[in-house]
């Protein structure tokens, strides 16, 4: 009888280590699977041994896109579809403080690491963009107002409709296609703009890098540089206008500033 008993415990303490290894393992997908219930849109959830796969659509009268990462890739791009569509590759282990909240038409991505974040934006929409990243790469396009934060990676943009403030410490900046920058700061690095419009006031600060600077219009304002160590080389620029001010300081490096030219005549 005794012998039964022990058994029988052996059995049910084997079973319950085994079924608590299960729901522990798989709980993350569980937990997701069990709450997308009450979630608008289409989820696809895929996971292995390491990572996380979520995918998801999000509605398009969505108008702000708020992003919070310690390490992280976050793409944004467009498309050709009718829904924003989202998605995470997550290591298994960081999934825990990796969320995405929609609310009062503003999407919220928070986490410590995503091996990859890939945003797709219908071609016609343009979303208010924060993007804080620790260590990364940032590529992006159809933002508008954009504020981007980056500790150290590069950061790459086209079609954006406005920089408020783009800051990175150690890495490389790309602008292109894209119109009125504000604020830009790099610590160490080159940095090159290529802005189809420039409308509004802008500073540009790089410590140690170089900076090539090109606006496509005809710039009403005045731009001072200022360059510690380093060569200024200026094509088709004379910005004399009184309606803007911008400012370029470079520490270390070669400032290069190209407007636009129309057939030679002088740009005022």
């Amino acid at each position: 009888m005794k012998k039964v008993f022990y058994i029988c415990l052996a059995v049910f303490f084997t079973t319950g280590i085994s079924l608590f290894y299960l729901i522990d393992k798989n709980y993350l997908t569980l937990k997701s699977k069990f709450n997308e219930q009450n979630i608008n849109g289409s989820i696809s959830i895929n996971s292995d041994d390491e990572r996380v796969v979520l995918e998801k659509d999000y509605k398009l009268d969505n108008e702000k896109l708020n992003i919070n990462l310690d390490i992280g890739n976050v793409t944004i791009e467009k498309y050709d579809g009718s829904v924003i569509k989202i998605k995470s590759t997550i290591p298994q282990k960081s999934m825990r403080d990796y969320k995405i909240n929609e609310e009062n038409r503003e999407l919220s991505i928070d986490g410590s690491i995503a091996e990859e974040i890939v945003i797709k934006i219908p071609r016609d929409k343009m979303l208010k963009g924060n993007i804080n990243v620790g260590v990364g790469n940032i590529r992006a396009e159809n933002l508008k107002n954009a504020i981007i934060g980056l500790s150290t990676g590069d950061f790459e943009a086209k079609n954006i409709d406005g920089f408020q403030k783009v800051n990175l410490n150690l890495g490389s900046i790309k602008i292109s296609t894209s119109k009125n920058i504000s604020i830009i700061k790099l610590g160490t690095g080159d940095i090159t703009l290529d802005i189809i419009e420039q409308n509004r006031d802008f500073l540009i600060e790089n410590g140690m890098g170089d900076v090539d600077l090109n606006i496509n219009n005809m710039f009403d304002g005045k731009i001072e540089t200022h360059v510690g160590l380093g060569d200024i080389r200026e094509t088709n620029m004379k910005a004399n206008g009184n309606k803007y001010n911008g400012t370029v300081e470079l520490g270390t490096g070669d400032l290069s500033i190209e407007g636009v030219d129309y057939n030679g005549k002088e740009i005022n």
